[in-house]
């Protein structure tokens, strides 16, 4: 026998709340009082001392929990819930599939109710699944920022220094990846200047050649248009000469236009091969910039396959990182002592997002039950009864009207020796 200190009544020893004011008795023996105030809120006094000791616990997969009371189970064995708290009544009237019929003709309606709301369940568990993916990344974040923060009181602390000493590993590896692609892009920004220089020079070299190029292209330009017109008026001439239109001054002109072409010949000839000089000049300049244009295309090339792999390697190190901070932040936010008042309002934050985190799991868990809640028996016997139910109509629908036809067809092949033999006899 015990007396419940909140009422003072007597209680057997194997009681496990006090049946006057319900307060529960925990796992040692003793009771869980309610230190909270009329208005709902912490007692004066207490809610500094909530504040430093969180509910947080390491569970056994690694992350942080938020344990239930350990007369929670047993409290759940006596009033008739299961073991992780669910009452079934109100798994089945949330899975909603009705009860499960005994006579046979109506299971198939109810393996259809089945299957439409386990479809509609499963989406639902989808959703459910997503909110707690979501919040499993906050609390991750939530984690790391904690451990950031007590990183520089951990350091002045020797016992955790092999806490955190896969931290500075991981930086190393970070600083390490890290110096070593910024250093790939400070030799293709090194290669490449020398390679612009280089090809700078060249594309001056060019343009000047093509600002002389084109002024002797403009001067062998109006030589052929000078050409193109004498050749034009000498075609002309002979064409008037054919048609009978001869004399002295027409003969001058075609000896004048012949005269012109024989000057302008060797001008244009000249003129050419004043621009054969810059051509080549133009084409040797070209040659010599193009292995300089494959350098800094193969740079490039070389940038982005080294780009590509070592900021994989950076992206594997700060997630690394984050792991090995994730891991101390949870040593971490189990020490009231170390990480004291300071951090009492993260530490709360952290175990607001575990809490709400556990309800989403809560949460997906009941509807993971409502999909099983379903009695898988009468849902077989369902399918069963509707495959009969199938074949029987088929059989009726097909068999019975090919009876029909090929039934009477046996005996209209006998009814004319019948039709005979009765006439027979007649006569």
């Amino acid at each position: 026998m015990s007396d419940c200190p909140r009422c003072q009544s007597s209680l057997p020893a194997e009681a496990t709340a006090c049946p006057r004011c319900g307060a529960a008795i925990s796992a040692v023996g003793a009771f869980d009082l309610d230190l909270k105030g009329p208005s709902g809120s912490l007692a004066p006094g207490l809610a500094r001392q909530q504040g430093k000791q969180t509910g947080l616990r390491i569970g056994a997969d690694g992350q942080l929990a938020v344990p239930r009371a350990a007369t929670q189970t047993a409290l759940h064995r006596n009033i008739g819930l299961d073991e992780d708290g669910f009452d079934p009544f109100e798994i089945r009237a949330f899975a909603d599939y009705g009860e499960p019929p005994t006579q046979i003709y109506l299971t198939p309606l109810y393996s259809l109710r089945v299957r439409k709301r386990q479809a509609e369940l499963r989406l639902e568990l989808a959703e459910r699944k997503a909110r707690v993916t979501a919040l499993e990344s906050s609390v991750e974040d939530a984690i790391v920022a904690f451990a950031e923060r007590a990183r520089s009181v951990a350091e002045s602390n020797p016992v955790y220094s092999r806490a955190l000493m896969p931290i500075a590993e991981v930086e190393a590896l970070l600083f390490s990846r890290d110096s070593a692609l910024a250093s790939e892009h400070e030799n293709f920004k090194r290669v490449c200047a020398e390679v612009d220089g280089k090809l700078s020079a060249l594309d001056a070299r060019i343009a000047k050649i093509d600002a002389d190029s084109k002024d002797l292209e403009a001067e062998l330009a109006k030589l052929e248009d000078s050409r193109k017109r004498a050749e034009a008026r000498l075609k002309r001439l002979e064409i008037e000469a054919r048609a009978g239109a001869v004399g002295p001054e027409r003969d001058a002109e075609r000896a004048a236009q012949e005269a012109e072409l024989e000057r302008l010949t060797p001008l244009l000839a000249a003129a050419k091969r004043k621009l054969d000089a810059p051509r080549a000049a133009r084409a040797a300049v070209e040659r010599e910039a193009g292995p300089l244009r494959k350098a800094r295309g193969d740079a490039a090339e070389r940038l982005r396959r080294q780009t590509s792999t070592r900021s994989a390697g950076v992206d594997d190190a700060h997630k690394r990182l984050r792991v090995a901070l994730s891991d101390f932040g949870r040593t971490a936010l189990m020490d009231n002592k170390t990480f004291g008042a300071d951090f009492d309002g993260a530490r709360m934050s952290v175990e607001g997002l575990v809490r709400e985190r556990q309800e989403k799991e809560r949460a997906v868990l009941q509807v993971e039950k409502a999909i099983a809640s379903a009695d898988e028996l009468v849902v077989k016997r369902g399918y069963t009864a509707a495959a009969v139910a199938g074949v029987v109509f088929l059989l009726l629908v097909v068999g019975v009207p090919l009876v029909r036809v090929l039934v009477p067809s046996q005996a209209a092949a006998a009814l004319p020796c019948r039709v005979t033999l009765s006439s027979d006899r007649g006569e």
